[in-house]
């Protein structure tokens, strides 16, 4: 494989592995919050004012939502409508080759075909040296606009995890209190203690969910540009 093919495939594998990871991530977050939906009930039950609390935790599961949504989307129009499309198509050509300059003008069709709709860049611009700067520039925003889009899905994440922890270990001193029948004189106050969004929290958040809004525009906008 020439140079310019390596780095081709070596940008692909990098941005589908931060799309397994962050589709990873985002399953396992809803994961927690069917676990932790189960012990709302009891904990409303034992401390009511803890009702707010997951009045406000819906607006994290619909940006969650919307997040896995949107990657579970790219997902499957890069395994299904770009790359096993391509490869089926690079197995006939295959099939067809006669002579080992046909191999390799089929690879080159192959290689072209999935980072063009992938990476975002032009037809030309795998093993050739004549490449519109426009097309270059514009892939360039498109891959380093899903990066930061992944980023800000796992900074959200990591909030959101934290956040399902402290939930957990609500229903977990609510369980032990029960348990072990000691007195819930203060069990109220401890558990609301524990089911708390901080205002530092709850700006994290907004500002999470304002960036994923406005990179999904950019991105967007790129997508309906490209010629593909």
């Amino acid at each position: 494989l020439s140079p310019s093919a390596m780095t081709a495939y070596l940008k692909l594998f990098n941005l589908i592995w931060r799309l397994k990871r962050v589709s990873r991530q985002l399953s396992s977050s809803w994961q927690d919050d069917m676990s932790a939906h189960k012990h709302s009930k009891s904990l409303i039950k034992y401390a009511p004012e803890s009702e707010s609390y997951f009045k406000s935790l819906h607006e994290y599961h619909l940006m969650r939502s919307e997040m896995f949504h949107f990657v579970k989307q790219l997902e499957y129009f890069f395994m299904f409508e770009v790359l096993q499309c391509s490869w089926l198509q690079l197995e006939q050509s295959m099939k067809e080759a006669k002579d080992l300059d046909q191999v390799i003008d089929a690879h080159n069709r192959y290689l072209n075909q999935i980072t063009t709709r992938i990476l975002f860049t032009s037809h030309s611009s795998v093993g050739s040296i004549d490449v519109v700067p426009d097309t270059m520039i514009r892939a360039e925003q498109a891959t380093v606009m899903l990066q930061e889009i992944f980023e800000n899905m796992l900074r959200f994440h990591k909030l959101h995890e934290y956040l399902t922890k402290c939930q957990r270990r609500a229903h977990e001193f609510l369980v032990k209190k029960i348990r072990t029948r000691e007195p819930f004189n203060n069990k109220p106050h401890d558990i609301l203690q524990l089911l708390t969004i901080t205002p530092e929290q709850q700006d994290h958040f907004l500002r999470i969910k304002q960036t994923h809004q406005v990179l999904l525009k950019r991105f967007h906008g790129v997508v309906v540009a490209h010629q593909d």
